[in-house]
């Protein structure tokens, strides 16, 4: 709510479940960093300067160009992309093999893939 609107994201229009039956193949295509072609990292030596709110809008804004894009959220001490993109307390989908998918998160008509420390704790 309140953050999402303060950072300038409209809210996120809907989110796929991630309770339904599915197989991991349909959901996400097992993915190594080593195949992504580009990787953004955002990171500061120092706490509380934005890497979260600077990651979010990122995404938003590369993925609203089309392309398609990953969040990863990889802040044990206090997991935020997860509240940030209205997804907290969604939990991810895993298969039988120990594959692990995103959540997806899509606003009008784009999707981030979604993958937060804070969906394990």
């Amino acid at each position: 709510g309140f953050l999402a609107m303060a950072m300038g994201i409209k809210r996120v229009a809907r989110y796929v479940p991630q309770t339904r039956k599915r197989t991991y193949a349909q959901v996400a295509k097992p993915t190594t960093l080593s195949t992504i072609k580009r990787k953004v990292v955002v990171l500061s030596g120092k706490g509380g300067v934005g890497k979260s709110t600077v990651s979010a809008q990122l995404a938003y804004a590369l993925a609203s160009k089309g392309l398609t894009v990953g969040l990863l959220d990889l802040d044990i001490c206090g997991p935020s992309i997860p509240h940030m993109l209205g997804v907290r307390g969604h939990k991810v989908f895993s298969d039988s093999k120990g594959n692990i998918a995103p959540v997806m998160v899509e606003q009008e008509g784009n999707s981030i893939a979604v993958m937060s420390i804070g969906f394990m704790l």
